[in-house]
């Protein structure tokens, strides 16, 4: 070859070299842009998933506000509320300003610059719309019921609830556009690669220099390594959203949706082979008390704990969900009969009867189980969970702590109880509720010292439905707190009404549930209430059941010394039938034992043994200082008895039924008179008063 060809050949060999070294950096530029691209896609769409479990956050937080029972825990809830909007507003600032951590791949691309504005805008709207809620919440008055709350609310909330809409919305529009364009440039880039490769394999038979090959089959190479890395990664981001989407955020179990499709797929292999299956609907005790107690994180805290005490117990194979609330659901799969179900569900209710330590606290739950069976009680999903759950609300009415498998008369009697709760709403919305109080004289003069209120629930069509038919349903919704507002708030204004007619000062009693007890607002519930009638804290008595009180000693102190601080008195209801320790009545601030009627019906029938009990009660509240009411009475024998024993004060048909609120005034003149007799001191009344 001559110096000239060689000159050529060198050129030429030259100019294919830096030919092939243009194209392979082209064509690696253009992989590492799309590349780029797609890991944006996957941390746009990382982030995006991270922002919507936010989203759901403040959408509980603004529905729980709308959905408060009172003023206090509606403030409550909106500062929960506001804590969950500091991790939103700062994953918007990194979606749309970008990740310091990820560099501008958290960034928004310019040519989606329009959505950036539309979501920037939709989360400034969120911000600003929980400030307004916020202020709203503020300007509440301390004694607003549920009702107010939520009427006062309505239009705040709302207007969050639209604003975390369009938000999710304006998400939902930027990760199908990072989709989309990312799926575009893949197309576009694919398209060119060909043609480059094309270009390169013609320069490299040309050149027939074979050294290339290597370097760029080893570029390629990395480069769909790097592609296929940036798709694992998006891929991952996709299943960790649908993972979310299945399952419950708080105890990491299955959700509703999850465990449904594992239901269905559950019932069709059982239908194949044969085999029987069970639903397990679990529904803990009194949890809204320990919410109310303890607080929402203490509550969240135990139903961690609870997931995972079912996972603890359960079988290979079964499926255990949390529907919401504190209702878990278990699936048993490949049952022969009925008594595995029965097995399982003892173990659970065994288990759980182990102390929880939450908060610091040893606390005892007990749950309450409604099992439905595979194909002896339904053939499709949705009513075996329904037939689970009126068993679950039967255990309930059973006692708690058990459980109970769906019979035909079980779902009968569950059919009634919701009628019943459907009615109860109905009649509490339309104010139907009214209170009577019955008479409690003094058992030395005869005089009227106070009354007792109960409610009462008059139908349209003018039939009464006895408190003991409606007061423990009562108990399992959410109605018990606004009704205990309500009794609390009319009462006293109804005693100041008496008193302006001209009833000299009397006591008035009321019964505390123990899920009121337990009410975090209701020191201040009781305040409002005192303070918006104007009534002496002196004259309301509370009554309260022992139960309610030793299931937390600590916390039933706490809370005694709290109502006492307000200088109203306390009362133990049906007191006898129950603990009687001494140890908790030299411990809480009581002032009032009310014998229960079971001993008072006694007395006049069983001679001397039936006055041992009344005799020790009332001998016992004046030793430790106490006033004694015994309940009940039915004769004036009864009367005579219990004014010999010592006792105070005296209530029952033989004294006087429950009373509207006008026959008040009359009853406690025809009592001031007899009182006044010579012989009425020391001798029984003939009749009732």
């Amino acid at each position: 070859m001559s110096d000239t060809n060689a000159h050529r050949f060198t050129i030429a060999w030259t100019l294919a070299l830096v030919a092939v070294a243009v194209i392979a950096i082209t064509g690696w530029m253009l992989v590492d842009s799309t590349l780029v691209l797609q890991r944006e896609a996957a941390t746009v769409t990382r982030i995006v998933g991270e922002q919507r479990t936010h989203i759901d956050t403040l959408q509980d937080t603004a529905r729980a506000v709308g959905r408060a029972e009172d003023a206090l825990a509606a403030r409550t809830n909106v500062a929960r509320a506001l804590e969950a909007l500091e991790p939103f507003e700062a994953v918007h600032r990194r979606l749309v300003a970008g990740d310091p951590l990820a560099g501008d791949a958290a960034r928004i691309r310019a040519e989606m610059r329009p959505t950036a504005d539309t979501l920037d805008r939709h989360g400034a709207a969120v911000s600003s719309s929980l400030a307004v809620l916020a202020s709203a919440v503020e300007e509440l008055p301390p004694g607003a019921s549920g009702p107010e709350v939520t009427a006062a609310l309505a239009d705040e909330v709302a207007e969050v609830e639209l604003a975390e809409e369009r938000y999710q919305r304006a998400l939902g529009d930027l990760s199908a556009e990072y989709d989309a364009l990312a799926a575009t440039r893949v197309e576009e880039a694919r398209g060119i690669d060909r043609s480059m490769l094309l270009a390169t394999l013609a320069l490299l038979a040309i050149e027939a220099v074979l050294v290339f090959r290597p370097v760029t089959r080893r570029m390629r190479e990395t480069a769909e390594r790097r592609q296929r890395a940036a798709e694992d990664e998006r891929q991952r981001a996709a299943a960790q959203l649908q993972e979310l989407a299945r399952h419950d955020h708080l105890t990491g179990l299955a959700n509703r949706m999850a465990f449904r499709d594992r239901l269905d797929h559950a019932t069709a292999t059982a239908e194949r082979t044969g085999k029987r299956l069970a639903v397990m609907f679990l529904d803990l005790d009194k949890f809204k008390d320990i919410n109310d107690s303890y607080g929402h994180d203490a509550g969240d805290e135990l139903l961690i704990a609870v997931a995972e005490r079912l996972q603890s117990v359960a079988r290979r194979g079964d499926t255990i969900a949390r529907f919401g609330g504190d209702e878990f659901v278990v699936l048993l799969e490949s049952l022969d009969g009925p008594d595995g179900a029965a097995a399982a569900a003892a173990k659970i209710l065994e288990t759980m009867s182990e102390p929880f330590e939450v908060a610091g606290r040893q606390l005892r739950v007990t749950t309450s189980i409604g099992v439905s069976l595979y194909p002896d009680d339904a053939l499709v999903a949705d009513d075996l969970l329904r037939f689970a759950d009126s068993a679950m609300y039967q255990a309930k009415g059973a006692g708690r702590d058990t459980f109970q498998f769906s019979t035909p008369e079980l779902r009968a009697v569950n059919v009634r109880r919701a009628r019943l709760v459907s009615e109860l709403r109905s009649a509490v919305a339309m104010q139907r509720l009214r209170l009577a109080y019955q008479p409690q004289v003094s058992v030395e003069t005869g005089e009227l010292v106070g009354v007792e209120a109960f409610v009462r629930w008059v139908r349209p069509d003018g039939t009464e439905v006895r408190a003991g038919d409606f007061i423990e349903v009562l108990e399992d919704t959410d109605l018990m707190t606004p009704l205990g507002a309500w009794v609390l708030e009319e009462a006293c204004r109804q005693n100041v009404a008496w008193q302006a007619d001209g009833v000299p000062p009397i006591r008035m009693a009321i019964n505390l549930s123990a899920q009121q007890f337990r009410q975090l607002g209701l020191t201040s519930t009781i305040a409002a209430a005192l303070e918006g009638s104007g009534m002496d804290p002196d004259l309301l008595e509370l009554e309260l059941t022992e139960r309610s009180l030793v299931q937390d000693p600590e916390a039933s102190a706490a809370t005694l010394q709290l109502l006492k601080g307000l200088g109203v008195r306390i009362a133990i209801d049906d007191f006898g039938t129950g603990y009687s320790s001494l140890t908790y009545l030299k411990t809480f601030p009581i002032d009032v034992l009310k014998i229960d009627g079971s001993f008072v019906h006694r007395l006049d029938r069983d001679g001397e043994d039936a006055r041992a009990v009344p005799g020790a009660i009332a001998g016992l509240a004046r030793h430790l200082g106490m006033a004694t009411t015994a309940e009940g009475v039915e004769s004036a024998a009864q009367l005579e008895l219990l004014r010999e024993l010592g006792c105070d004060r005296a209530q029952g048909y033989f004294i006087g039924r429950p009373l509207d609120p006008g026959e008040v005034p009359a009853f406690a003149r025809q009592a001031a008179l007899r009182s006044s007799l010579p012989t009425a001191p020391s001798s029984p009344a003939s009749e009732p008063v």
